[in-house]
């Protein structure tokens, strides 16, 4: 949706100067919003593939309002284990780490970055399907990335929101399942937590068909992928399946264990030897940032979270 976007002091001479400017500057003006992205024409080459992805990466890390993988979506896993907890009462993590989020008081950080995501890689991938952009190498690549991107933000979602698979076979209730471009009207029905792993291990499977498994900093490949697939098995409790797909990356991919003499200094590396899928959290796009996680636990900042 376009979204047209005037400004103008009120004071009657600059008012006038500012509706002549509409009359002759209307597409200047008409702007798109920041967080979306238009199918029909938007989307036309191999380069706009890349910057769509692009769009969707940086909505996982979402730094810039402090949600998802930029904080609030490790701190509720951290802290609702053993090995850390929230530091006092009335710290930004204590609703997580108390498990006392219910229906009527419970934040929208963990819902709505994963379905912006989501729309986000629907656009792109509905441009894709629909031909609007000539298929080459680097679009087979940028569909394959977009559907794992889709599949981990889905899980995401199911392990935040829904029981365990293994409670039931994954017979409650889970998350919308999102599979194409929703409109703001538009409200899609919870499906069960099976509909939706069986979503997500679909959409990882056909990533395979598609994805690269060149390296890429800030990319998924399709080792990646199948790190991912060797996740979501285990968490689903296919162990069979998760030790296949986790064995073959740890034998044939390009990926090896740290040496025990520079395991100190690879933490102020973007990536090392072990790294399968990192977010490019670059210290120039990030600089000074307080919301992201390092932010959180340290004791000169929030100093919200303490190992137990």
């Amino acid at each position: 949706m376009m979204k047209t976007i005037n400004r103008y002091k009120n004071i009657g001479g600059v008012l006038f100067a500012g509706l002549m400017m509409l009359s002759s500057c209307n597409d200047y003006l008409t702007t798109l919003p920041t967080d979306s992205l238009v199918s029909d024409g938007a989307i036309s080459t191999p380069e706009d593939t890349k910057t769509a992805l692009n769009g969707a990466y940086a909505g996982l890390i979402a730094v810039e309002s402090n949600y998802y993988y930029g904080t609030d979506f490790l701190a509720r896993a951290e802290v609702g284990g053993e090995d850390a907890q929230t530091n006092k009462v009335g710290d930004r993590t204590e609703n997580y780490y108390r498990f006392t989020d219910r229906q009527n008081n419970a934040p929208q950080d963990l819902w709505y970055p994963p379905y912006t995501v989501i729309n986000r890689v629907n656009v792109l991938l509905e441009a894709i399907d629909k031909g609007e952009v000539q298929m080459n190498d680097v679009v087979k690549n940028s569909k394959g990335e977009a559907l794992a991107i889709r599949a981990l933000a889905h899980f995401n979602l199911i392990i935040t929101y829904g029981t365990p698979y293994l409670k039931d076979n994954g017979a409650s209730l889970g998350v919308p399942v999102v599979k194409e471009v929703l409109n703001a009207v538009d409200l899609p029905s919870r499906s069960t937590v099976a509909e939706g792993y069986k979503a997500v291990l679909d959409d990882l499977t056909e990533a395979l068909n598609w994805i690269s498994e060149e390296k890429n900093y800030g990319h998924l490949n399709r080792w990646g992928v199948k790190a991912l697939l060797a996740r979501v098995n285990l968490y689903k409790g296919d162990y069979e399946a998760a030790y296949s797909y986790a064995k073959d990356v740890v034998e044939n991919g390009p990926y090896k264990l740290i040496d025990h003499d520079k395991y100190l200094e690879v933490w102020g590396q973007e990536e090392n030897d072990e790294s399968i899928f990192d977010l490019a959290l670059s210290a120039t796009k990030y600089s000074g940032s307080r919301e992201l996680w390092g932010a959180v636990v340290s004791p000169s900042e929030y100093g919200a979270v303490v190992a137990t």
